[in-house]
């Protein structure tokens, strides 16, 4: 869950949080990627699924920017017969937003 809208001004620094994954047992990942649609600068981070945000605030150029969010968890098992079992979820989110001088 992101706090802005698709297409919404924002000052900078940005902050992202989201929701926790917390139906355990699972390995997964959350990846945070940040694209400046000016400049073409990007700024990426993959983050364990327990999560919930970056590693930091981010200080964005007063430009449009391009948010893609997407999480991957996977469990893996085995059935009574020895038979392994992989099952995995994949979301993907993108948000369009703007950052503005105050």
């Amino acid at each position: 869950m992101i706090s802005f809208a698709d297409g919404d001004a924002l000052l900078s620094p940005v902050t992202f949080a989201w929701n926790a994954w917390t139906s355990p047992p699972a390995a997964g990942m959350i990846w945070f990627g940040l694209h400046n649609m000016n400049t073409d600068q990007e700024l990426e981070q993959l983050l364990a699924a327990s999560e919930t945000e970056p590693d930091s605030s981010q200080i964005l150029a007063s430009d449009p920017w391009e948010l893609g969010i997407s999480f991957e968890v996977s469990y893996s098992s085995q059935n009574a017969n020895g038979i392994s079992i992989l099952a995995s979820k994949w979301v993907a989110s993108l948000y369009d937003f703007t950052v503005v001088d105050p």
